[in-house]
C-alpha cells in the first residue's frame, strides 16, 4: 500500500496533446423501456425555472426536457409539464388519473425538478419534526389563492400509497431540496450559486391549500413500500446545487442528469437488460458525487430489505446507437471558462497553456474556475478553493487538472465505479485521518492514481508487492492531511482482469505535470467490456 505521504504531495503539471482531454464515453444504447412485469409505462415529468414570487432556477426545465427526452426514446410518451403549466391543478389531475389509470405490473414514473421548501405542520402531529416538506409551484405567493400553489410531502406520499395497494411499481425522483445545510461552506469568490430550496412563509389564516390527504391521512404510521423506488438529490436538511456538467448548455440538477442516463441504459451494469435498484441507485450515487464535487450526496430508498434492493426497477431491449453516441473528435480542444479577480488580464500575460485553452470570461458568465490572483487562491464553480500559491506559472496547471477531471467523470458516466472519502465528504484538516474507499472491488483488479490540484499525475495502486487482484470487499487508502491543502481526486480503474498496459502507461507519468494525458491513455487502454468501471471522489482540505 502507498504510504501516508503520498497524497498529501502537490507535484507540478507538464505539456501535454490538445486530444488528451476530449474523452467522451460513447452514450449507451438506446432501449426500449419497459415495466419489470408485463404492464405499461406511465410518466409524468415536471420542471419549473420560472417562479411568480421566487428567485428562479435555471437547469429544473432542461432536466425535465431531458428525462421527457429519455423516455421517449424508451418509446415511452410523458406527461411534460413546465414552469407555468405545473400548477396545482394540473399536477393535481396529473397524479389523479395516474393512480385511476395504472394497473398492477405497470410502472409509474414521476419526477419534480424545482425548488422545495418547508413549513409548519399543517395538521399538528403529522411529523415528527414538526414541519411539511413542500414541492413549490410555479405561482406560489405567500398571499391569496397563490398560497394553494405547493404540493405537500403528505399528499406525494397518499399518491403512493394508492399506486402501492394496486401493486403498481413507482419510480419517484424528487431533484428538489427542503433544508438548508451544505456538505461544505462556499468561498464567496465563487459567485452567487443556485440552490433548489426556497424560504416561504405563508399565514395560517390565509392558507388557501385544502389537501387532498385528510387528517386521518397525514397522521397516520408511514406504511411500508415494496413497489416504490424512490431517489431524492439530497436529505432533507441539506441543499441541492444546480451544477455545470460538461457539454450542456444550461445549469443542471446533477440527479435528473444520471436518471436520464439510466433510463437509456447506464446504469445496467451486468448488461442483462434489466436495470435493479442496486444498479440505479449506485450508478446516480456516484454520477451525482463526480458532478457535483461531494457536494451532494442523494437519499435512495428501500435501503434496508434485500429482498427487496436487487429488484428490478425497468427493462430495456438493447437497440444500435444513434448519431447522438458518436464520441467526441479528438481533435477538438477543450477550454476551461476563467474569471480573475483582484488582478488584470494581463496576469495571464506568457501563459503557456497545455492541453485545455484558458478562456478569459466575467465573474458573471459561469466561470468554471475564479483565479484570486493576490491572494493566489484558484475557487472551483462549486465554491471550493482547490488550490492556494497560485502564479502564472501554475495557473494552466489548475486548468487543465479541471479539464481533465471533467473528461473523466464524462467517460465514468457509462461506466462508474463506486469510490468515496471517509468519514465524510467535509472539509478536512491538518492532521485529520480519512481514506479513499473503493466498493465492490472483491476478485477485481483495481488501479488507483491521484491528480492533485496542479495537475500532478500520483500512481498510487499497485506498486511493488500490492496484490492486483483484490481479495476484500473494499480497498482503502488511508492517509493524514497536512499542507499543501486545496483539493486531490482520487481515480479508481475495476475490471475483471489486470490491464497491465494501462497500468504502465499511467505509471509512465508518476509524480510528473501529466493529468492532461490520463484521459486519452483512458480512451486507448479501457476495453469496451462494461464490466471495466471507472470513478473518481475528491479530497478538499483546509488549514
Amino acid at each position: 500500500m502507498p504510504t501516508l505521504s503520498r497524497l498529501s504531495r502537490l507535484i507540478v503539471l507538464s505539456s501535454l496533446w490538445a486530444s488528451a482531454l476530449l474523452l467522451d464515453a460513447a452514450a449507451p444504447a438506446r432501449a426500449q423501456l419497459a415495466p419489470p412485469g408485463q404492464g405499461a409505462i406511465r410518466a409524468l415529468v415536471i420542471g419549473i425555472d420560472q417562479y411568480k414570487t421566487l428567485k428562479n432556477l435555471h437547469g429544473a426545465v432542461a432536466d425535465a426536457r431531458d428525462l421527457a427526452q429519455a423516455l421517449k426514446k424508451g418509446g415511452v410518451e410523458p406527461l411534460l409539464l413546465i414552469n407555468e403549466k405545473a400548477s396545482r391543478r394540473e399536477v393535481e389531475a396529473a397524479m389523479n388519473r395516474l393512480v385511476t389509470e395504472s394497473r398492477a405490473g405497470d410502472l409509474v414514473f414521476v419526477s419534480f425538478a424545482g425548488h422545495g421548501s418547508q413549513l409548519p405542520e399543517k395538521v399538528k402531529g403529522s411529523d415528527p419534526d414538526g414541519v411539511d416538506e413542500v414541492f413549490v409551484l410555479a405561482g406560489f405567493d405567500s398571499r391569496g389563492a397563490g398560497t394553494a400553489e405547493r404540493i405537500l410531502d403528505k399528499e406525494i406520499n397518499l399518491w403512493l400509497k394508492r399506486l402501492e395497494r394496486k401493486g403498481v411499481q413507482t419510480l419517484f425522483l424528487a431533484d428538489t431540496c427542503h433544508g438548508g445545510g451544505l456538505t461544505r461552506n462556499v468561498d464567496l469568490r465563487a459567485g452567487e450559486l443556485s440552490y433548489r430550496q426556497a424560504t416561504i412563509s405563508i399565514a395560517p389564516l390565509e392558507d388557501a391549500l385544502t389537501p387532498i390527504a385528510t387528517e386521518a391521512d397525514q397522521t397516520r404510521q408511514p406504511e411500508e413500500f415494496d413497489h416504490l423506488t424512490f431517489l431524492a438529490a439530497v436529505d432533507k436538511w441539506t441543499k441541492a446545487p444546480e451544477l455545470k456538467i460538461p457539454g450542456q448548455p444550461t445549469l443542471r440538477g446533477a440527479l435528473s442528469y444520471a436518471v436520464a442516463r439510466a433510463l437509456e441504459g447506464a446504469a445496467d451494469r451486468s448488461g442483462d437488460g434489466k436495470t435493479t435498484r442496486r444498479e440505479l441507485f449506485e450508478y446516480a450515487r456516484q454520477v451525482v458525487q463526480q458532478y457535483s464535487e461531494n457536494r451532494q450526496v442523494i437519499v435512495t430508498e428501500p435501503v434496508r430489505r434485500v429482498d427487496l434492493i436487487d429488484g428490478v426497477v425497468f427493462r430495456g431491449v438493447a437497440a444500435s446507437p444513434g448519431p447522438d453516441s458518436e464520441p467526441t473528435s479528438d481533435q477538438q480542444v477543450a477550454s476551461v471558462r476563467v474569471a480573475l479577480m483582484n488582478g488584470a488580464a494581463s496576469a495571464l500575460a506568457g501563459v503557456e497553456p497545455y492541453a485545455a485553452k484558458i478562456e478569459l470570461v466575467g465573474a458573471n458568465q459561469e466561470p468554471d474556475l475564479v483565479w484570486d490572483v493576490a491572494s493566489g487562491d484558484v475557487v472551483s464553480r462549486a465554491g471550493d478553493v482547490i488550490a492556494h500559491k497560485v502564479g502564472a506559472r501554475e495557473i494552466a496547471g489548475v486548468v487543465d487538472r479541471t479539464a481533465a477531471l471533467n473528461a473523466i467523470a464524462k467517460i465514468s458516466e457509462g461506466r462508474p465505479q463506486r469510490i468515496k472519502v471517509e468519514p465524510n465528504d467535509k472539509h478536512h484538516q491538518h492532521g485529520d485521518l480519512v481514506a479513499f474507499r473503493a466498493e465492490g472491488v472483491q476478485g477485481k483488479a483495481v488501479i488507483l492514481f491521484n491528480i492533485a490540484s496542479d495537475g500532478t499525475v500520483e500512481f498510487l495502486y499497485p506498486i511493488d508487492r500490492d496484490r492486483p487482484i483484490i481479495d476484500t470487499p473494499t480497498l482503502e487508502l488511508p492517509l493524514k492531511v497536512r499542507d499543501p491543502y486545496g483539493a486531490e481526486y482520487v481515480v479508481a480503474v475495476v475490471s475483471d482482469r489486470r490491464l497491465p498496459e494501462l497500468e504502465a502507461a499511467i505509471k509512465a507519468f508518476d509524480r510528473t505535470h501529466a493529468a492532461g494525458r490520463i484521459p486519452a491513455l483512458l480512451r486507448k487502454h479501457l476495453p469496451a467490456d462494461q464490466s471495466v468501471r471507472l470513478g473518481s471522489a475528491g479530497l478538499f482540505t483546509i488549514p
